[in-house]
């Protein structure tokens, strides 16, 4: 079992198809590793990962995340937008090896879909 924490520290509701649910907020908290994808793409980081964003060089988030969107829009990879057209928060979050939040990747698309770049 890993610790997670979400990185904005806003609660995040975590639910499995099984009926599992939990909450993940701003403290670190163990959970169980069936709970790592969904926790990855509600916006929340483990410890390992924590390590990481210490040690990198600063990147650009919204550059990463439109990139991303790009990709996405050019490859035409089944499961990249979800039925309502908006991308799939699990997919950028594996193009951008890291977990976007809801808020970041809404407002690159909204600049995508307005055509910008």
């Amino acid at each position: 079992m890993k610790k997670y924490r979400s990185i904005d520290g806003k609660d995040k509701r975590l639910a499995l198809g099984c009926g599992n649910i939990t909450t993940v907020g701003a403290e670190w908290r163990e959970l169980p590793d069936v709970f790592r994808n969904e926790a990855l793409a509600q916006g929340c980081i483990d410890e390992d990962m924590a390590k990481g964003i210490a040690e990198a060089p600063a990147i650009n988030r919204n550059e990463e995340i439109a990139t991303a969107i790009n990709t996405m829009l050019d490859g035409g990879e089944e499961g990249s937008f979800n039925a309502d057209g908006s991308p799939n928060m699990k997919k950028i979050n594996e193009l951008c090896g890291f977990a976007a939040t809801k808020e970041e990747v809404v407002a690159a698309w909204k600049v995508l879909s307005e055509g910008g770049e």
